[in-house]
């Protein structure tokens, strides 16, 4: 009978510890799945926010250049045929070196440019796109380009300026190309965290790393003849350029990457925020983990207490619901036969 009640009391915590098993197992998928829907929106939404924050700093930083050629645009001495070039070039140089431009420059209707330095180097400019947009009086940022006379990588920012109400020529202010990528740098987070700013046809002007930027680094183009990049050239073909802003995913040199966009409003260019999946969600792991732990413990203590309380009383109601019935059933066999 003790070998009996034994054997029962064991049965009894075995099927007890695995109900509890399986509910805890239960509990922790479910868990897991709603965590990481949670912690993923949460992710991204964080993401999409940097992101529209990088998009309204660039853009705040190329009008605050755009507004600096301007306002010198109107200096009434680029037009004063009195003054002399010692005289223009010291304005201009003065606010070259306050406002952080490598240098000014005009160009006349015919193309002929001329420095605004002290050495007043002239070139032929007319075959320039930036020059014939602004002299049909626009603002014009240009892409990344060479510059002719030292061979750097600029960006230039050119507007028309006026005599008597009618264009007289462009005024064009010199950034160096790591102009935009200083303004990546300002928001460097996570180690393997990257920013990149793209122009419309794919190609690198701003980048944590300046050699992609130097490098004239197109994405589609490099994909080509890089399988690596094949995953961010996709990406920016069949999301970046159909949309205005939005979350993905792709995969870079084997890393899953997380990434946001935001495109800048009549610019043709576009901030990208990417970071790698395992990172981005490494509190999740961190968080299932604990869970897994947590689990653990309650599933230990849960087979302890309730082998040492509550199988000794299910055993026992079993074992007495047997003699029970053993009972009663010789009672009615011998009311039967006697």
């Amino acid at each position: 009978m003790k070998n009996k009640k034994r054997s029962l009391k064991y049965s009894v915590g075995i099927l007890v510890i695995f109900i509890l098993l399986i509910s805890n197992i239960t509990m922790l998928v479910f868990n897991n799945y709603f965590l990481k829907q949670y912690f993923g929106k949460q992710i991204q939404n964080d993401m999409l926010y940097l992101t529209e924050e990088i998009v309204k700093n660039v853009d705040n930083e190329l009008i605050k250049a755009e507004n600096t050629v301007k306002l010198m645009a109107t200096n009434a001495i680029l037009v004063d045929d009195k003054a002399t070039h010692k005289e223009k070039a010291a304005i201009y140089q003065k606010v070259a070196k306050s406002m952080n431009f490598k240098g000014f420059f005009y160009i006349k209707p015919d193309g002929n440019g001329k420095n605004l330095n002290d050495e007043g180097k002239e070139f032929d400019l007319s075959s320039r796109e930036y020059f014939k947009q602004a002299m049909n009086g626009e603002t014009v940022i240009s892409d990344i380009l060479t510059d002719k006379l030292s061979g750097e990588k600029i960006i230039t920012i050119a507007t028309p300026y006026y005599k008597n109400e009618k264009i007289s020529g462009v005024l064009v202010g010199v950034k160096k190309a790591d102009f935009i990528t200083t303004i990546c740098q300002n928001f460097k987070g996570e180690e393997s965290e990257s920013l990149s700013i793209l122009d419309k046809n794919s190609k690198i002007i701003g980048h944590l790393n300046q050699e992609f930027v130097d490098n004239e680094v197109n994405i589609i183009e490099k994909a080509k003849e890089d399988n690596s990049f094949v995953g961010i050239a996709n990406f920016f073909s069949d999301k970046v350029l159909k949309e205005q802003k939005g979350i993905g995913e792709y995969n870079f040199k084997g890393k899953q990457k997380l990434v946001s966009f935001s495109n800048l409003e009549n610019r043709g260019y576009v901030v990208m925020v990417d970071i790698n999946k395992s990172v981005a969600l490494k509190n999740l792991s961190i968080l299932n983990k604990i869970l897994i732990s947590v689990a653990i413990v309650i599933l230990i203590l849960s087979s302890i207490i309730f082998y040492f309380t509550l199988t000794r009383r299910i055993a026992n109601a079993f074992i007495n619901l047997k003699s029970d019935i053993e009972n009663l059933a010789n009672k009615r066999w011998n009311r039967r036969y006697l």
